[in-house]
């Protein structure tokens, strides 16, 4: 009896050990995306510089930006996977895990 994993075994292993990592980077975005939107919130901020409060606002927007792209893959898979697309879900869903942690050169 062979051990060897087929094709499509390694591409659903390899996309669900992608979701896994996602999951724990995911977490740490959300995390600093509600911080980012609590110091909105603060006595001090309208006290801030307009430059500093755009850097903010730009932080924020980046934060964001990265919460779609992490969350995108499960998405990606959702929309794709009854279609036997395994191959192109997981190589989008790696760029966008890469892209959403900043990880990887632009395209």
């Amino acid at each position: 009896m062979s051990t060897a994993e087929t094709p499509p075994q390694r591409l659903a292993r390899n996309f669900s050990e992608l979701l896994q990592e996602l999951r724990v980077a995911q977490a740490g975005v959300q995390i600093l995306f509600a911080f980012l939107l609590a110091v909105a919130f603060t006595e001090a901020y309208e006290e801030q510089p307009f430059g500093l409060r755009m850097l903010h606002l730009v932080t924020v927007l980046l934060a964001t930006v990265s919460s779609a792209l992490l969350i995108a893959p499960a998405v990606w898979h959702r929309v794709l996977f009854r279609q036997g697309r395994r191959t192109d879900i997981l190589r989008k869903a790696n760029l966008f895990a890469l892209w959403g942690s900043d990880s990887s050169p632009r395209p």
